[in-house]
């Protein structure tokens, strides 16, 4: 293709500031995975690179009417559009370098102003003052040749059809003494359903909950069980070490909500925006929920069925062009400040705490709202999962350990006690708290496939039947009955 020089609106002049060419390599890197998208269709690709073609036309537009402010323009905005799409390309391995290896702590935001002001003033020097365009354009020409070819985009695994994947559904059966013991004491409601089946159900996920069994071995400190003998006490049944297939707090809450989908060993290969799009927003669960009528309060960390989650913690896409902006500095910041709270985008860990202190201050509240309605509440409190980290009464540990992580682990049990003590004063719930899964950095080798899981009002033959964490899902459906 040959360029005219003099013209300086063309998408392809090599001599000038080009959004697209610095967008080129992004697309190239992601190309494999955003073909094979959930999301993907035809048409929203189109329309994609619709509004960046038009995001260059407008660009090459207004840069030939800045006149003499053009370079500076034409660097401005090219900068912006480098750190918007590889911000954290640059920015993550120089902090992980920094905090990790020397042993120095800077917060991530800093850094990311410092090395934007510092890759302002390059792109100034090479490309306003020497004018290296084309070097610059044809080393981004290059490097979008390069990715497409990579081995990112080449050597992907073959990953099985996640609808392949069959759930291990089986039928959770209760005492039949519970059922003619309801009955004969007369604890029906006012809409015909025993007492049993009618309390709302309550799931709290403590996420990266390791096992009070697990944790003595490498502490040898009985005081680790202090929190499950004190739910023992007040009839709780519990299980210090309590299997789960998962790793993976995606793959396990998706499991959970699907009925075990972790019994094929094959789901844990399965990648996160496929969970999401097949399993959590057409979680199996919330179907049987609808055919009885049971009405579902998410204020967990993912959208399930039609429902947003309270804090989106986790960084997925829910459409094509989320999946397309999803490795941006954009999408990073957006999710870690939940939708650019000024705050959170000043201060480090922000989002999550909000998160965490808004349910432990607010939850016995919001259940009182639902105590007398046939319904399930999700909950998922992000701790004792790193950061550290619960404002002024936890001051943030920057060192991820087994020593930092145990003392987070003890918080959170203080905490849990006094939010239960406030939830089920009257017995008004039925309750589930449990891990996701064990402590996975495994400095001391402990087995991260057990974690914790306690039950508060569940018959105790369909307790018997509960064998792993992603049964769970199998209990909280048989406790509602087909209206």
């Amino acid at each position: 293709m040959s360029i005219n020089k003099k013209n300086t609106g063309t998408l392809w002049d090599l001599n000038k500031a080009s959004f697209l060419m610095v967008v080129l390599p992004y697309i190239s890197f992601n190309w494999r995975e955003l073909y094979e998208s959930p999301y993907y269709s035809l048409g929203q690709a189109s329309i994609v690179l619709l509004v960046l073609i038009a995001i260059e036309l407008a660009f090459t537009h207004l840069v030939k009417k800045m006149g003499k402010y053009e370079k500076l323009l034409s660097v401005l905005f090219i900068c912006i559009t480098i750190l918007f799409f590889y911000g954290n390309n640059i920015v993550i391995p120089i902090y992980q370098y920094i905090t990790k290896s020397l042993q120095i702590y800077i917060k991530e935001k800093v850094l990311f102003i410092i090395i934007s002001f510092l890759l302002l003033l390059i792109l100034h020097y090479l490309l306003a003052k020497k004018n290296l365009w084309k070097v610059f354009n044809v080393f981004l020409g290059i490097y979008f040749i390069v990715n497409i070819f990579s081995t990112r985009n080449l050597n992907i695994a073959i990953i099985p059809q996640i609808d392949s994947i069959q759930n291990g559904y089986r039928n959770i059966s209760e005492s039949l003494s519970s059922d003619k013991n309801d009955n004969k004491n007369g604890n029906e409601n006012q809409d015909g359903y025993r007492s049993q089946d009618q309390k709302p159900i309550v799931l709290i996920v403590l996420d990266e909950y390791s096992s009070p069994d697990e944790l003595y071995k490498i502490v040898k400190d009985s005081s680790v069980y202090n929190f499950s003998n004190t739910l023992e006490k007040k009839g709780w049944e519990v299980r210090n070490s309590s299997y789960t297939y998962e790793s993976s707090t995606i793959h396990s809450i998706s499991s959970l909500f699907n009925f075990n989908l972790s019994k094929d060993s094959l789901y844990d290969k399965q990648n996160t925006e496929t969970i999401v799009s097949k399993k959590m927003l057409k979680a199996a669960l919330l179907d049987s929920f609808n055919s009885k009528g049971v009405a579902f309060n998410n204020y967990g960390i993912f959208h399930i069925g039609n429902t947003q989650p309270l804090t989106q913690l986790y960084l997925y896409p829910t459409s094509f062009a989320e999946h397309f902006l999803i490795r941006t500095t954009y999408a990073e910041e957006k999710n870690k400040s939940g939708n650019f709270k000024f705050k959170n985008l000043i201060k480090s860990y922000g989002n999550i705490f909000e998160h965490n202190a808004y349910i432990l201050n607010n939850l016995p509240t919001i259940l009182r709202e639902n105590k007398n309605k046939k319904s399930f509440t999700y909950v998922h409190l992000f701790i004792p999962h790193a950061p550290f980290y619960y404002g002024e009464e936890f001051p943030v540990k920057h060192v991820i350990n087994f020593e930092n992580y145990f003392s987070f682990w003890k918080f959170t049990n203080t905490k849990m006690e006094a939010l239960l003590d406030s939830i089920n004063k009257q017995g008004d719930f039925r309750l589930i708290i449990t891990g996701d899964h064990g402590y996975r950095r495994n400095e001391h080798k402990e087995n991260y496939h057990y974690s914790f899981t306690a039950f508060k009002g569940f018959d105790s033959l369909a307790l018997k039947q509960i064998e792993s964490i992603q049964d769970i899902g199998l209990l909280i459906n048989a406790g509602f009955k087909q209206q």
